[in-house]
C-alpha cells in the first residue's frame, strides 16, 4: 500500500509554559515568607521543602522553554510516500516534526518493508537514512506539492501539528483540504489522521489542568482548527479514522493500551509516539476503526 502522511508537532516543550504561570508566583511568595519571622519550626521545614521541590521542577520547565524556542521542537511539514517490498504494501508519510510520532511511522514502516517516500520541508530534518525511505522537499500547504508527492499512492498518514501561538490558526484544515482534494484526484481512498485530545467529542477527557488551563489558553486556537480539521475528514467521502492519542511521550512501546470510542467516565492518560505509531500503521488496511475515532491511552 502506498500512503501519504503528514506529520508535524511541537507542543510537547511548550507545555511547560502552563508550569510556569501558576509555580513562579507561588515560589516567590514562599521565598518571601520562609525570610520573614512568621516562618519557623515544622512549618518553615515543609515550606523550605517545597521551595526546593518546585525549584527543580521550574528548571526543567525552563529547560524545555529554552529548548523549544529555540527551535529544537517537532515542527516539520512534509509527506511521506510508500511502496511495498517483497509483498508489503506501499506507505507514504508526509513528514513535519523532527522526531517523535513521524519518525517512529517512518522507522516502524521501514521495519515492516515498506518504501516511503517523505515530503519534508528540509531534508536535514528527517533522522532516518535507508535505501528505501526517499525524500522530497516541499510543504503541506502547496497543493502542488501535495499533488506530486500524492500520485501513486494507496493511503494517506496525516500528523500535523504546530507550536502554541494566539493567532488563528489553519494550518491543519487547510493541509487536510489539500490532501483530500489530491486524493480525490488520485483516486486514494484511505486517510488515517492523528488529531488529539481535546479534539471534537474529545474535549473535556484530558484531565482537570489540562481541560481547565491548558486547553483554553495555550492550545484554543490550535484546537479549533483541529476541530474543523475533523469535520472536513467527517463529511468527506474517503475512507477516513482519526486517531486520538493521549499525552504523547518518547518512551518504548509497550504494545498494550486502551483503545477507546465511548469516552463516558474516561480521562486520557499517557501514550509512547511508539505505539500510537504502531496503531496508526495497523489501520492502513483494518476497517475496525472505519470512519470512527479512536482515543489511545495507557
Amino acid at each position: 500500500m502506498r500512503a501519504f502522511a503528514v506529520f508535524e508537532g511541537g507542543l510537547t516543550r511548550a507545555m511547560g509554559l502552563a508550569s510556569l504561570v501558576p509555580w513562579v508566583p507561588m515560589l516567590v511568595w514562599l521565598t518571601i515568607w520562609i525570610g520573614s519571622f512568621e516562618a519557623h519550626g515544622l512549618a518553615l521545614g515543609y515550606a523550605a521543602l517545597l521551595a526546593s521541590t518546585t525549584t527543580v521542577c521550574l528548571a526543567f520547565d525552563v529547560y524545555d522553554l529554552w529548548r523549544w524556542v529555540r527551535a529544537e521542537r517537532e515542527i516539520r511539514s512534509g509527506s511521506t510516500t510508500v511502496t511495498p517490498r517483497a509483498g508489503v504494501d506501499r506507505i507514504t508519510p508526509s513528514v513535519q516534526p523532527r522526531i517523535g510520532s513521524r519518525q517512529e511511522i517512518v522507522k516502524q514502516g521501514l521495519v515492516q518493508g515498506h518504501d516511503i517516500t517523505a515530503l519534508v520541508r528540509d531534508a536535514s530534518q528527517i533522522l532516518l537514512t535507508d535505501t528505501h525511505l526517499h525524500l522530497v522537499v516541499g510543504d503541506i500547504l502547496n497543493t502542488q506539492d501535495v499533488d506530486a508527492a500524492m500520485a501513486g499512492q494507496d493511503a494517506v498518514i496525516c500528523s500535523l501539528g504546530t507550536g502554541v501561538t494566539f493567532k488563528h490558526v489553519t494550518l491543519f484544515s487547510d493541509g487536510t483540504l489539500h490532501l483530500l482534494d489530491a486524493m480525490r484526484k488520485h483516486a486514494v481512498r484511505r486517510i488515517v489522521c492523528i488529531t488529539g485530545i481535546g479534539a471534537g467529542d474529545s474535549r473535556g477527557h484530558g484531565g482537570f489542568f489540562y481541560d481547565r488551563v491548558v486547553g483554553p489558553t495555550l492550545l484554543h486556537t490550535i484546537y479549533q482548527d483541529k476541530d474543523r480539521q475533523e469535520e472536513l475528514l467527517r463529511h468527506s467521502d474517503r475512507d477516513w479514522v482519526i486517531v486520538r492519542p493521549g499525552m504523547l511521550t518518547n518512551d518504548a512501546a509497550i504494545g498494550k493500551y486502551r483503545v477507546l470510542l465511548d469516552l463516558t467516565g474516561i480521562t486520557a492518560g499517557k501514550i509512547a509516539r511508539a505505539d500510537v505509531a504502531a496503531f496508526v500503521l495497523q489501520q492502513l488496511t483494518s476497517d475496525d476503526f472505519l470512519r470512527k475515532t479512536p482515543l489511545l491511552t495507557y
